[in-house]
Formats: structure tokens, sequence, C-alpha cells
């Protein structure tokens, strides 16, 4: 199998001007971008003019639930156009309220019937977590567990929101391993309660087994933050432990 993706998210630039953003991700090393909606919504040719001038490549995007329910076709289209064949959806649509196990199993139930319709498509979509899915309901279920249950949904896992509330990531891969296609990475300082460079905080990554085993259908890892006010260098300090990671797992 090939070695996952390098992939990096451009969120945590949003205040930075697009063009400099490629620019510093091609010429860095990262070989694709993982797009989320506005970005590609708002901003599709600039978007697709610059990927295309950096030569960078898409194999994941970010639309949300409701838009897919209401507009299929159109962002099913546009995520072809753009070479991805994995829809994530990165978090409740705004407005929506989802806090009772009933509201997840609801939720859960929209995510499934979408992705039978995406894989006609030849599209797969996965649910990416924050750390709300991992906090138990009283019968012991967790929103996590509620969206799983469904085969039809992979599972971008979203690694530092587990280091951020105390969670054991190890227990989640081993669990969920085999539903993950990305693997997106944020870590976290527990001590000064923020984002960081990757390696520069205490997610846990030197412990949690990233390898054909665990993730046997892994194709992209992303490196990711909430909004860093120094983009060139953060994507620089992250990339050697993503590049590690991804050629631990094409190794093993």
């Amino acid at each position: 199998m090939m070695t996952p993706a390098l992939t990096i998210q451009p969120y945590p630039a949003r205040a930075t001007p697009l063009r400099d953003v490629l620019q510093v991700v091609a010429a860095l090393g990262y070989d694709s971008l993982q797009p989320y909606t506005p970005l590609i919504l708002d901003r599709n040719l600039e978007l697709t003019g610059l990927l295309q001038e950096f030569k960078l490549a898409v194999h994941s995007v970010m639309f949300e639930l409701s838009d897919l329910e209401t507009d299929f076709r159109t962002l099913t289209d546009t995520a072809k156009a753009m070479g991805s064949d994995i829809i994530t959806v990165p978090h409740i649509s705004p407005g929506e309220v989802v806090t009772t196990a009933e509201d997840w199993e609801r939720l859960a139930e929209r995510m499934a019937s979408i992705s039978v319709k995406l894989r006609g498509e030849g599209i797969r979509l996965s649910w990416a977590n924050h750390d709300i899915e991992y906090y138990p309901f009283a019968d012991g279920r967790r929103p996590i567990d509620i969206m799983l249950a469904h085969d039809e949904i992979d599972y971008e896992l979203v690694v530092g929101w587990l280091a951020s509330i105390g969670k054991d990531t190890t227990a989640e891969v081993e669990k969920y391993g085999d539903r993950i296609r990305v693997l997106r990475i944020r870590d976290w300082d527990s001590a000064k309660r923020q984002w960081t460079s990757l390696g520069a905080g205490d997610v846990g990554l030197s412990s949690l087994e990233v390898s054909k085993r665990t993730m046997p259908n892994l194709v992209q890892i992303v490196v990711d933050h909430d909004l860093t006010d120094d983009f060139p260098e953060f994507a620089r300090l992250s990339l050697p432990l993503a590049k590690r990671i991804a050629h631990d797992w094409a190794k093993s």
C-alpha cells in the first residue's frame, strides 16, 4: 500500500492570504490540502486555480451535513471535481441542537442515509470528532459509539481532542481503527491549555500505534490546529512528525 498523503488543514491559516498559505504548504513538502466548506463554496475558482498552480491534491473535503442534505448534487460534483473521494462532516451543523442520546441517534441515521447515497457516487462519508462525542450518557453509551454503530460512517479521528479531556486515544484506535481513513492530528499543550505544533504538546502520539494493524485503511494524515498566528512556522514544525507517522505506517 502507498504511504498516507501528507495533508494540512488551511483552517488554522484563515487569517492569512490563501495564495501565501498554499505557497508555504507546497514549498515545505506537503502534497495535499483538506479544504473546509466556506473556502470551497465561496472561493472555489481561486482555490482550484491555486491548487493547480502549486500542484497540491485534495483527497478529502469538509461539508456540513445539512448542506449535503439540501444540495447533494452540487456538493458531490464539487468534491469530485476537486479529486476528493472522501467527504467529512466536521461538526454538528450551526443552529442544530444535539444533546441527548436520542438526538445523536437521529443525527447518526441522517449521516448513514447520506453515506449510502455517497457510496453510489464513489465517495465515503466520515464524522470528525471533537470532545463532546466521548462523554457518556446515563446508559453508558457515548455519542461516538452511537454514530459509529452505523457501518456506513467512517471515523475521522481528530487526535488532540481526546488528550485535551484526558481520554485514552489508544483505546479508541483499538476499537474503531479499521474505520479510520483520515487521521487528523492536533497537538495539545495541557500546561498552557492550548493547541500547539505537532510534537510540541502532550497529545500522546509516542504511545499511539499508527500502523496497518491498528489503521489498515488509512490513506491520509492531516496536520491541524485551531488558529495559529504564525502558520508557516506551525506548518514547518509539524511536518517532520507527520512524515514520521506516515513512514512508520507504510513500513509496518
